[in-house]
């Protein structure tokens, strides 16, 4: 199997119970020999992504024009 997707099948979502209720949901190693750094710069990506089109959305996508990385993480503070 391709190494790129095989980070992808290293973890598995598992619900949190606390006091016998569902609070919400984690994701988990399958096991610790398993890597998955792939995975990790995907949601990263996606979560970049998300946020710069929000911050267009919210404002005049025109003073944007000319964003640079640098740029966009300073608006993000």
């Amino acid at each position: 199997m391709n190494t790129y997707f095989k980070h992808f099948q290293s973890e598995v979502r598992k619900e949190v119970i606390e006091n016998g209720e569902s609070t919400g949901w984690k994701w988990e190693k399958k096991n610790s020999s398993v890597e998955n750094h792939f995975w990790d710069v995907r949601i990263y990506n996606n979560a970049a992504r998300d946020m710069f089109i929000d911050l267009i959305k919210r404002t005049d996508p025109s003073q944007f024009k000319d964003l640079t990385w640098d740029l966009f993480v300073e608006s993000l503070n």
